[in-house]
């Protein structure tokens, strides 16, 4: 048993061998048709795919302006790509901690003068926990990256999903998503002029034609067409795997003493069960000697030493959390008996 398990569909894997059987292997018709259906899906006029999330970040700050010396602040718990694709732009990267309550970033009326200080901002919607507040940061000249790479198809107030609200919106397709192709990418926004500049740098920044024009830095983020089969196949898979995660965090949280194991905010689609634990170590200690594989929480980003002014930044929630938390054995295509059994066997020695 894996701590994190999302399979492959039989019928995902056929489109995909179709696709290669057919000589389809570089950037054009799936790849269109996949850019489409996801945008439809997620009700975003535009988007673009590309080879990762992190790919789609670059490329998001790239269309929003960001250059060597551009103040971006990131959100300060998440996967270090978020930080780090600012960071390889030329940013000047810092970093805002996360709530004690919702664990994802909470902007109030107070965050917004100090905020609206940087070029861009990039929000993480971290595990399906929505960034809240975004509606206040729209009214100032800073940017807005929704990074979605952890929260795909997560609902908004019943009315659509998370990641409409920014400039661009980023998400992932690796192994550690709601549609996994091994890696993967997508840039979506609801701007015409940042969809056309997105497009470009997908391909060096260059106007194709009978003159070629370098219009502008880019880079080569263009995908395969047999990756994009095998990301539209997936997408008639979401409903099912979201309800497979939801299943997963109730029967956890259900069955674990609210004494000992705690969740870590309300995730509408909980991609990984973050779970906070009275009594980590032991914790710890009491899964390995039962082969109980699990997760670790991320470090706080300001860990990273190679920004220059991460020591500034206090990441004191964060760093409780990542002290605190495991990911208990989660994912899509996990067996929910092994799941009810690992739950039990956690209630009967932490109660």
């Amino acid at each position: 048993m894996n701590w994190w398990k999302n399979n492959l569909s039989d019928k995902a894997v056929k489109m995909l061998c179709k696709t290669i059987s057919q000589r389809k292997l570089t950037c054009g018709k799936e790849v269109a048709k996949f850019e489409q259906k996801f945008c439809e899906m997620h009700k975003m006029k535009y988007g673009v795919m590309t080879t990762s999330g992190t790919t789609a970040l670059m490329m998001a700050g790239l269309a929003l302006g960001i250059r060597k010396d551009s103040k971006v602040i990131v959100s300060g718990s998440t996967w270090i790509a978020s930080a780090q694709a600012a960071a390889l732009l030329g940013a000047k990267v810092e970093f805002l901690d996360i709530d004690k309550d919702t664990g994802s970033v909470k902007i109030t009326k107070e965050d917004i003068s100090k905020i609206s200080k940087y070029d861009l901002a990039i929000l993480v919607h971290y595990n399906g926990r929505e960034v809240k507040g975004l509606e206040l940061l729209k009214r100032t000249k800073t940017k807005i990256i929704e990074d979605c790479c952890k929260s795909m198809f997560v609902p908004k107030n019943n009315k659509g999903w998370i990641g409409a609200e920014g400039d661009i919106s980023c998400f992932s397709f690796g192994m550690f998503s709601l549609l996994p192709i091994g890696y993967g990418g997508f840039a979506a926004t609801n701007n015409l002029q940042h969809y056309n500049q997105l497009k470009r740098i997908r391909d060096h920044g260059v106007i194709r034609g009978k003159n070629e024009i370098y219009r502008q830095i880019g880079l080569n983020g263009k995908p395969t067409d047999f990756v994009a089969s095998l990301a539209f196949a997936n997408l008639n898979e979401i409903e099912t795997r979201k309800q497979n995660v939801k299943k997963i965090n109730e029967i956890y949280f259900n069955t674990l003493s609210n004494k000992y194991f705690k969740e870590l905010g309300k995730s509408k689609v909980p991609l990984l069960n973050d779970t906070i634990c009275k009594e980590p170590e032991k914790t710890k200690s009491f899964l390995a000697s039962r082969r109980v594989p699990f997760g670790l929480f991320h470090p706080p980003l300001n860990k990273a030493k190679y920004f220059e002014r991460a020591e500034l930044n206090n990441l004191k929630t964060a760093y409780r959390f990542y002290k605190n938390g495991i990911h208990l054995p989660c994912g899509p295509s996990q067996n929910i008996n092994k799941i009810y059994k690992i739950a039990k066997m956690l209630n009967k020695n932490f109660s």
